[in-house]
C-alpha cells in the first residue's frame, strides 16, 4: 500500500517538471460524478485544461476518444451509479487506462477492487481513500 504523501503524483501519474531538459506533459483527468449537483451546491469546478468533468450517462467511446484521458476518477458510490457501473462502462467504451476510485475508509475495499478487476481486466484500478483523518492512502 502506497501512501499518497510518498508519491508527489498521488499514484495518479500527475508528476510534472523537467527531466533532462524535457517537460513531461500533465495527463488529462476525467472526473465522473454528479456534476450538476456539484455546481448547484455552490462548488466551483476547477478551471484547468487538464481536468474534464462528465456525468455517468455521458461516458461513451466518442467522449473517451475526444478527451483521451490518462486517468478517470470517480467516487465509489453516487446517487446514480457506483464504481463498478463506471468500470464496466469504461471498459465497454474501450478505455484501457487508469481508473481511480475515491472512497471513504471502508471495512473491506479489496472485495470491491477484486470484483472490478475480475469483470474489467483491462483497467488499472486503484482506490484512493479519504477519511476523517488527514492520512490518505492508495490501494
Amino acid at each position: 500500500m502506497a501512501r499518497l504523501d510518498d508519491d508527489p503524483g498521488f499514484g495518479l501519474g500527475l508528476e510534472t517538471g523537467k527531466t533532462k531538459n524535457e517537460t513531461r506533459p500533465r495527463p488529462i483527468i476525467l472526473a465522473v460524478g454528479d456534476v450538476r449537483q456539484w455546481v448547484s451546491s455552490g462548488r466551483a469546478l476547477p478551471a484547468d485544461s487538464q481536468i474534464a468533468f462528465a456525468e455517468f450517462h455521458e461516458i461513451s467511446a466518442e467522449l473517451l476518444q475526444t478527451l483521451t484521458p490518462d486517468i478517470v476518477m470517480s467516487p465509489v458510490l453516487t446517487r446514480g451509479f457506483d464504481c463498478l457501473d463506471l468500470a464496466q462502462a469504461l471498459q465497454a467504451s474501450g478505455f484501457r487506462g487508469r481508473f481511480r476510485v475515491v472512497a471513504p475508509d471502508m471495512p473491506n475495499p479489496k472485495v470491491i477492487q477484486a470484483e472490478i478487476r475480475a469483470l474489467c481486466p483491462t483497467l488499472d484500478v486503484a482506490f484512493i481513500y479519504v477519511g476523517k483523518s488527514e492520512v490518505r492512502r492508495l490501494h
